[in-house]
């Protein structure tokens, strides 16, 4: 009889944590502005007119969730220094204000297969419970609060504090006189203006984040010169940063999966634009510079697996230095070893397939290899299965950093900019 209750037990048990089995799916995180804007909150800007500017002064969270019954999930916020690594201060970090309470939800229409579950919620919130006290780069992470150390997801973000005054211009130029692809490149120049307030002393560095690549900035900074940077302006209340080595790329392929009508629910997904080419010397359509637009509720916010697939000439694959990921707004820009096409020696082309809620998503190819002792996945090359052409439009959002000496010392972020070219 004992072994009749064990095997019972455990059926049980195991039914039991097969129901409360979580999935987080379509975690994306946007300016309140619009859900094409990249994660910054800007505090203290202005409008044309004088007027304070609020509309960028919060973030959504939104993502859906799998699993039977409602998950008690929490989020929980954590600053960062400008290498993206949790500030260790207890008094940066806000122990009251760094965790939400509850989280705003919805349940899924009936009908609908890919989630249960739909979560969006705004930061800093109306009730305050959630706060940034401090400017600087945030990581977050979606966790079980039964648990406290089960984390489903994790995402980055920006505050800024706008307290400095910045130019900023965008030339093209040419590295050299070879008509090399890699040669026609952007420049940036950055003029700080510091303010009475700030210690112009612990200002050194910028960060430019080129559309919606926030885990791949490109650094100036005074204390790590490299080839094509240049920092000037000390000992002053003006700085001067300077990059000129910015490739910029291609416009970004996309794909519309909107329409029931040419994708219908339950389906496999194969493009109406058939398969994806090498576009090394072929410029694309204007994009949405990295972002997407989702359809997040009701019945046509279903789930599609789609198959991307990219075709290439057999000699220009053997040449090939890494392995192909696919990037885009679904994965916030950044491969994982998920995201990696494997080959079709009978069709010829190289393939992926992809859960993806229905909406519009820019997209790209990439070069990398998975590093196993990171476990990470390093990206190598952006522009050549993509090409790169002083054609292409992006966004460069600017951000200046500030040394802070109190509490020890931490990083916050003391202004921003954003050019388009």
């Amino acid at each position: 009889m004992l072994w009749l209750f064990l095997i019972l037990y455990f059926f049980f048990a195991n039914f039991s944590l097969a129901r409360d089995e979580i999935e987080i799916k379509g975690l994306r995180v946007y300016s309140y502005e619009g859900e094409i804007y990249p994660p910054i909150i800007i505090r203290y800007d202005t409008l044309w007119n004088g007027e304070p500017n609020t509309v960028n002064d919060y973030i959504i969270i939104e993502f859906d969730v799998r699993c039977q019954k409602v998950p008690d999930l929490g989020i929980r916020f954590y600053h960062c220094d400008r290498n993206w690594r949790k500030t260790e201060n207890i008094f940066v970090q806000s122990f009251f204000h760094s965790k939400t309470l509850f989280l705003n939800y919805t349940t899924a229409e009936k009908g609908i297969r890919g989630y249960n579950f739909h979560f969006k919620n705004i930061f800093p919130d109306n009730d305050n419970i959630v706060q940034f006290p401090y400017s600087g780069n945030y990581i977050f992470e979606i966790y079980d609060k039964r648990t406290d150390t089960t984390v489903y997801a994790t995402g980055r973000f920006i505050v800024v504090d706008q307290i400095t005054n910045i130019k900023a211009n965008l030339n093209k130029v040419l590295l050299g006189e070879e008509a090399n692809v890699k040669n026609y490149v952007n420049e940036i120049d950055i003029e700080v203006e510091i303010p009475d307030s700030l210690n112009w002393y612990y200002i050194t560095a910028v960060d430019i984040y080129e559309n919606w690549k926030i885990y791949y900035p490109y650094r100036v900074d005074f204390n790590e010169r490299k080839k094509y940077t240049f920092v000037s302006g000390f000992p002053s209340s003006s700085r001067i940063f300077k990059i000129w080595n910015i490739l910029p790329g291609n416009e970004y392929r996309q794909i519309d999966l909107r329409s029931e009508k040419i994708y219908p629910n339950g389906q496999l997904v194969i493009p109406i634009g058939g398969v994806d080419k090498v576009r090394k010397f072929w410029q694309g359509e204007q994009d949405m510079n990295g972002g997407c637009m989702i359809v997040d509720e009701g019945m046509y916010s279903e789930y599609l697996e789609v198959m991307f697939r990219l075709e290439i000439d057999a000699e220009v694959g053997k040449k090939l230095k890494g392995d192909i990921y696919i990037v885009g707004c679904f994965n916030n820009w950044k491969p994982t070893i998920d995201d990696m096409l494997k080959y079709d020696a009978l069709r010829n082309y190289y393939f992926i397939r992809k859960w993806l809620k229905r909406g519009v998503y820019d997209y790209q190819y990439v070069i990398g290899y998975f590093n196993k002792a990171k476990n990470d996945v390093v990206v190598l090359d952006w522009i050549e299965l993509e090409g790169s052409d002083w054609k292409t439009v992006n966004l460069y959002q600017i951000v200046v950093y500030y040394r802070d000496p109190n509490f020890g010392g931490f990083d916050r972020i003391v202004g921003f900019a954003k050019i388009e070219g």
